[in-house]
């Protein structure tokens, strides 16, 4: 149905996730990250260390710029503020 997937983009548009506490499978929620780049993501940061920064999230192999710039309003890093 257009208007749940439109509903929960809107959800997690106000409500992005933070990229170093998503699940792999919490992160394969928003459209342009698949369930393999999701669990690339979570991956990463688990070798790595937490992202610094969003733009460090194209590092991890999968996340070019496009898949980037289409997933960047769906994530913050750390918890949002009300």
């Amino acid at each position: 149905d257009p208007e749940v997937l439109l509903d929960a983009l809107l959800g997690l548009r106000e409500n992005p996730l933070d990229v170093n506490a998503a699940s792999a499978a919490d992160l394969s929620q928003i459209p342009a990250l698949s369930g393999g780049i999701a669990a690339e993501i979570v991956l990463y940061r688990t070798a790595s260390g937490p992202f610094a920064s969003l733009p460090q999230v194209q590092l991890v192999p999968g996340v070019t710029p496009d898949v980037y710039a289409a997933a960047r309003p769906y994530l913050t890093i750390g918890p949002t503020l009300a």
